[in-house]
Formats: structure tokens, C-alpha cells, sequence
């Protein structure tokens, strides 16, 4: 099993409790929402599966791409200020041209 035992063991209690989701489904379909509320947190924990890819990105390889992206996370927040600044001198200009010659 080696070091990802831990992960092993978590993916094979999710199967299990995926089992058991289904079985309640077929076993009561009638019984309405009351159990299957109870049912989505084994939604949830399947989700949590998608964690094991983070691990992936520590690689060396995604090194450049982990770059990139927070070089564009922070060129989004310059692009929006560089708008707005320049938004602002054209909203008061067309005020003024609203307010002066109706146009």
C-alpha cells in the first residue's frame, strides 16, 4: 500500500458508503426526502476526493504553470482598477455632456 495508504483507505470507505447509498435507494424510493438529506453528506465526501489532485500540483513540473497562474490572479485585480480608473473620467464627462448639451 506504501505511503498513499491513507488515501486507500478513505477511497474504499467512500465505495462502501456509495454501496450503502444506493441500496437505500432501491431498498425505500417512497420514503421520500428524510433519508436522502441524510444520504448527500456521502455526496460531500466524494467531493473531497478531488483533494488528491492538489497533491498532484506540487509536482515540479507544475511548478511554472502555479506561476502563471497567480501572475494572472494578480493581473485580474490590475485589470479591474486600470477599468475602473478609466471608467470614471468617461462617466464624468458624459455627465457633463447630459447636463450641458442634452445630448
Amino acid at each position: 500500500l506504501g505511503e498513499d495508504r491513507r488515501w486507500n483507505v478513505f477511497e474504499i470507505i467512500l465505495v462502501a458508503l456509495a454501496i450503502v447509498e444506493v441500496i437505500f435507494s432501491v431498498a425505500a424510493p417512497s420514503a421520500g426526502n428524510d433519508s436522502t438529506k441524510n444520504l448527500s453528506l456521502f455526496r460531500i465526501l466524494r467531493l473531497t476526493r478531488i483533494t488528491r489532485l492538489l497533491r498532484v500540483c506540487r509536482l515540479e513540473i507544475f511548478c511554472d504553470l502555479m506561476v502563471m497562474i497567480k501572475g494572472a490572479c494578480g493581473g485580474i485585480k490590475t485589470l479591474l482598477w486600470a477599468s475602473i480608473l478609466l471608467s470614471l473620467p468617461i462617466y464624468a464627462v458624459s455627465i457633463l455632456f447630459r447636463e450641458t448639451l442634452g445630448i
